[in-house]
């Protein structure tokens, strides 16, 4: 469910040197678990009124909000420093 492009991702993944055949075997499964949402979400809202609710609020200014305190959110996640968080106790 990354709002990461493709490109962007493997560009940052091959910058930090990131084992390359497990990234794409979690990039696959996200991304086919995320379309199945997306073509489910818009099958399911193209049937109903939902789709006008669904686009007021990602319209309105507490949408507008979520949506860029997400994309600062993913800012800071791309910040952390991974090696030294998931390294065992031993090598801190």
């Amino acid at each position: 469910m990354s709002p990461v492009p493709s490109a962007q991702l493997f560009e940052a993944a091959g910058l930090m040197s990131v084992r390359l055949l497990p990234l794409t075997a979690a990039f696959f499964v996200g991304r086919t678990v995320s379309y199945g949402v997306y073509v489910g979400g818009a099958h399911t809202v193209s049937r109903t009124d939902t789709g006008k609710v669904l686009l007021s609020s990602l319209t309105s200014p507490w949408g507008v909000a979520l949506q860029v305190a997400m994309l600062v959110g993913l800012v800071l996640l791309a910040r952390v420093d991974w090696r030294r968080v998931l390294a065992p106790p031993s090598d801190r």
